[in-house]
């Protein structure tokens, strides 16, 4: 629908911190339906002054009297809601008012604090995103917890369900038969099986032997072709390109040593043969992810300027190294020897990811997919990249079907876990977990991801258990100090939460963990009845111009519930 998508234009445009071009796209369609409480919220976030943005709510309070994102940015304000709009009814008729007194030598020493008007305009825009998700964020305060997910910022995102200006990826083939390990990818998709790629597979002497031998490899029938082959073999001993289908056929059946002396007798037999360079290339990092095989992958390149696996290999290999620009040029040379390849694509939308280009990266692997839907690091890049943009809900059938085909990757099992946790499946996200934690027992992201899952199903000695691993692993890290105090927290423990607070802000490095770590004390002394102190850390918080917006609002909704005192009659 044409106004969706301007909504959609508009609310990208206020979150990205182009106002003007939101105010333009958001006046036009308030020019069309002013009945739309949305409109006005989202404008009162990128209204020019603290006067038009009281208008933009007045009139939203108009429409709803009740509706609580445009009262609590009133307050904010310090705008009354009955008041007519654009007059401000001034601190001294607002009873929460969050203006501070001008002369600061009489202003209590528990007073609230005034907010920078750039303050006001971040808080109007979690107001306008957290009211179009329907979550009420005063209600995440009274019930005393945190809305703020750390450790987990990058995956937790908070997309409006109402206005998402970017659209959720799916899928690009419709599965034709349950999902399940048994299956094959082809099955699975409904597709012909892709053949295994045969370089330089010329005919040989024993004709039917190697016919037989080629047919297997296309069809995946591994024993056979090293059955076959080796027939022909024995009459064509130095047919270096036979060696190397007999090494990819040993390298499928898990036998690597056994492929590794194939290789050395393909290039024995031809060593200029370029193939079997790219697969001892291959067969090297399958035994050591971090070898350095450049110097195979250019010998391939020297002797066959035009092979498109080596130049996408050695893409991959500069994205590991980090060279991503040399990794570009070897990408953009394979497209343009073979544009319809499809590993090609999957490591263009590796490449996209690395450059923080989600769009980008679910394009390349939607493109992929439609060339080879069979290629497992497809899905964990497409559901990636969801995750990046917050759309945890899209996220969930590609890492599915990457850890249903890849499930030794501890990588998968805990990016599914993390979309999992995001969708709100808190039991499920810790079954998942676990598989990330068994394959890799120093994965430090599992455990604090868990730890988080345990925190969701009120599981304190589960998620102190995981943070305690965490901080196990590496002392250094602000999250396991951090989870460990708010699983102390919901058992119950203050002491405990206390201590583990003051050593998760001596590993704050970021304004934002501090603001995390400062709100988590403040509402445990809330809970204890040490007010006094509880405020002067709502109080920090307020004044810290980075603070995360969301600890910034639950810290100005504690500082607008706390009356001023009344200054003694003198």
């Amino acid at each position: 629908m044409p106004d969706q998508d301007t909504f959609a234009e508009a609310v990208a445009a206020a979150r990205a911190g182009r106002r003007a071009q939101a105010r333009l796209l958001l006046g036009r369609l308030l020019r069309a339906d002013q009945a739309n409480p949305e409109y006005w919220l989202w404008l009162s976030a990128v209204a020019d002054n603290e006067r038009e943005r009281a208008q933009c709510l007045q009139s939203l309070v108009k429409l709803d009297p009740q509706h609580p994102a445009a009262r609590a940015g009133l307050r904010l304000l310090g705008e009354g809601t009955e008041a007519t709009p654009g007059q401000r009814t001034g601190p001294a008729t607002t009873t929460n008012s969050l203006a501070r007194s001008t002369d600061r030598r009489s202003a209590p020493a528990s007073a609230a604090v005034s907010i920078p008007p750039q303050l006001i305009m971040r808080a109007l825009i979690l107001l306008a995103a957290v009211a179009a998700g329907g979550v009420l964020i005063w209600g995440a305060v009274a019930l005393g917890r945190s809305i703020w997910r750390p450790g987990l910022a990058l995956i937790l995102r908070t997309p409006t369900p109402s206005a998402s200006a970017t659209p959720a990826a799916s899928p690009t083939l419709r599965p034709s038969v349950p999902l399940s390990s048994s299956v094959s990818m082809a099955e699975y998709f409904g597709v012909e099986q892709t053949p295994t790629p045969l370089y330089g597979a010329t005919p040989h002497p024993v004709v039917a032997a190697y016919a037989i031998g080629v047919d297997a490899m296309r069809s995946d029938r591994w024993e056979e072709a090293v059955q076959y082959l080796n027939q022909v073999l024995v009459t064509d001993p130095g047919a270096a390109d036979l060696y190397q289908m007999v090494a990819e056929a040993q390298r499928q059946m898990g036998n690597l040593d056994w492929a590794r002396e194939s290789i050395a007798k393909a290039l024995n037999a031809n060593p200029r043969y370029a193939p079997a360079y790219l697969a001892r290339a291959r067969l090297t990092l399958l035994r050591d992810p971090q070898a350095d095989v450049m110097h195979d992958v250019d010998r391939a390149l020297e002797l066959d300027p035009a092979f498109v696996d080596a130049y996408v290999e050695r893409a991959a290999l500069h994205i590991r190294a980090g060279d991503l620009s040399a990794a570009d040029a070897d990408l953009q040379r394979a497209f343009q020897l073979d544009p319809q390849h499809a590993m090609a694509w999957v490591t263009r939308g590796r490449l996209a990811l690395l450059n923080h280009d989600q769009e980008g990266a679910i394009n390349a692997e939607l493109r992929a997919q439609l060339i080879d839907p069979t290629i497992p690091m497809s899905y964990f890049i497409l559901g990636q990249a969801d995750m990046n943009l917050g759309l945890s809900a899209s996220a969930l059938t590609p890492l599915e079907v990457y850890v249903t085909y890849a499930p030794d990757d501890p990588q998968g099992w805990l990016a599914y876990g993390q979309a999992l946790l995001a969708e709100g499946e808190a039991h499920a996200a810790i079954e998942i977990l676990s598989q990330a934690v068994a394959l890799s027992p120093g994965m430090i992201e599992a455990y604090l991801t868990r730890g988080e899952a345990y925190l969701v199903v009120d599981d304190g000695n589960g998620a102190y258990r995981d943070f305690h691993s965490a901080y196990g692993l590496d002392t250094k890290v602000f999250a396991s100090r951090y989870g460990a105090a708010r699983a102390f927290e919901i058992t119950n423990q203050p002491r405990e939460a206390l201590r583990e607070i003051e050593g998760a802000l001596r590993l704050a490095v970021t304004s934002a963990e501090k603001a995390q770590a400062l709100m988590l004390r403040a509402r445990v002394r809330d809970a204890t009845g040490e007010t006094e102190l509880a405020l002067r850390d709502w109080r920090t918080i307020a004044s810290m111009p980075d603070a995360p917006p969301e600890i910034l609002m639950v810290a100005l909704a504690r500082l607008v519930a706390t009356p001023s005192p009344t200054p003694a009659a003198h």
